[in-house]
């Protein structure tokens, strides 16, 4: 019943998106949990963490085993006879059995008990050990959702901003193609060169070329989206989302310092990821010096024993002529030398244990040139934005003035076609800034820890 809840969810929520609503990015970030692949590996990594511990845990509980065995002889012992289990079952503690007068039936029972009572440590630091492990394995799992989910924003926004340019393209394409047509009958009225009808011919052509090619990023965008959250059937149409610009522009202002702050604190799962791995080598290492040269392992051994030709309880006096025996040790063990394999795995997990501290000092270089990088671009980008914002408003100005002086008699068609055609390419170029800045943007929220929060 528990397996078929995650998939009525999963149901439930791309049930309206296989009909062809439109979705927003709340519902497609819940169908991650059940569509994503990644986080599904991850859930099983996690669950295999906890078979882990658990097993971690039940070393400190005692083992039991119980064994039979039973015989049937055609010609029974008739004098006395001992009997030693140890001889026809392996593992058996030496237990001499007197049998006399058999039946032709004869039946063995063991069982016996086992619990560690000094090990070294080694089995509390294992339990320690994979316990970390589990808790990082959980961090990485949480840490590969808030990157999805980033990710998948990250589509959405690129998608708005490219339906947005897709729109200004097909108009730029229309107006090309009335230029082009002007070309020509110009060209055929000897009122321009060849040259510059082909010149008119090859810029019509390329700005065809250039919408194929941001089509193709459209469904490449939309496929993306649909192998990220197992949605299928979906366009570039059946999305329903803005892209939050207001809060793209409170994460730039919050500057380059305090960003960089907050994504190299101790509190950033990234960095507790990192720490998680230097406490499970140092875990590693504790595990190997538990089985140093002369640690011993001691265990308490219990053993109950039974053997005879009467089937215990089922069979009178079965208990009878001493066939059922208790024993009681104490077991040591220990190794005292291997040729050196356990100083080696001492220091395999100093080794690991560096490893893991080198990584974090890379990871966090890493994190401060990506956090000083994205949030340069930023700046650079929103600079760039205001440029094309006070360049189109003086091109909006230039074509009313054209649109007068072709009313005049003074400019010509030609001159507000192409003048459209500057305009639409400057919103296009803005376009392409903004798809820029939701790229940066997000990438600092998600390095920061700010997603999920109300800045």
């Amino acid at each position: 019943m528990k397996k078929l809840v995650p998939l009525l969810i999963l149901f439930i929520i791309s049930f309206p998106l296989h009909a062809g609503r439109t979705y927003t990015f709340d519902e497609l970030r819940a169908t991650l949990t059940y569509g994503n692949m990644e986080l599904r590996r991850q859930d099983e990594v996690i669950r295999n963490a906890r078979l882990d511990r658990a097993e971690a845990i039940g070393a400190y509980t005692p083992t039991i085993k119980f064994s039979a065995m039973g015989f049937y002889m055609s010609d029974p012992i008739l004098n006395d006879f001992t009997l030693d289990l140890s001889d026809y079952i392996t593992g058996f503690p030496s237990t001499p059995i007197n049998l006399f007068d058999m039946e032709h039936d004869i039946y063995l029972f063991n069982l016996s008990f086992t619990q560690p009572i000094i090990a070294g440590g080694k089995i509390t630091s294992a339990y320690l050990m994979l316990d970390d492990v589990l808790s990082l394995r959980t961090l990485e799992r949480k840490d590969k959702e808030n990157s999805l989910s980033t990710e998948l924003e990250g589509y959405l926004a690129s998608l708005y901003y490219l339906m947005n340019i897709s729109s200004r393209m097909s108009m730029v394409d229309e107006l090309s193609g009335e230029l082009l047509v002007m070309a020509e009958s110009s060209y055929e009225n000897g009122l321009s060169t060849e040259i510059e009808y082909l010149s008119q011919k090859i810029k019509s052509e390329e700005i065809g070329y250039s919408l194929k090619e941001l089509e193709a990023s459209i469904e490449n965008l939309v496929s993306s989206v649909s192998s990220m959250t197992g949605v299928k059937d979906i366009t570039s149409n059946s999305f329903s989302f803005t892209p939050d610009e207001e809060r793209y522009r409170k994460i730039y202002e919050k500057g380059e310092d305090e960003l960089l702050a907050l994504s190299l604190s101790p509190a950033r799962d990234s960095i507790r990821m990192l720490d998680g791995a230097i406490a499970v080598a140092d875990r590693l290492k504790g595990l190997r010096l538990g089985s140093m040269y002369g640690v011993p392992d001691i265990a308490l051994m219990v053993s109950l024993t039974y053997g005879g030709d009467k089937f215990p309880f089922f069979e009178r006096n079965w208990l009878s002529d001493n066939k059922f025996s208790v024993n009681v040790g104490l077991s040591l063990s220990t190794t005292l030398w291997d040729g050196g394999k356990i100083l080696n795995d001492v220091k395999r997990a100093e080794s690991q244990k560096e490893s893991a501290l080198i990584d974090k000092e890379d990871a966090i270089r890493t994190i401060s040139s990506k956090v000083r990088e994205e949030w340069r671009n930023m700046d650079i980008s929103y600079a760039r934005l205001d440029y094309i914002e006070e360049k189109g408003n003086l091109l909006v100005r230039e074509k009313e003035e054209l649109e007068g002086k072709v009313e005049s008699g003074y400019a010509s068609r030609i001159d507000l076609l192409q003048k459209e055609i500057e305009i639409l390419q400057n919103e296009i170029e803005g376009e392409r800034k903004k798809i820029e800045i939701a790229a940066s943007a997000l990438t600092l929220e998600y390095l920061s820890g700010l997603k999920g929060l109300v800045i």
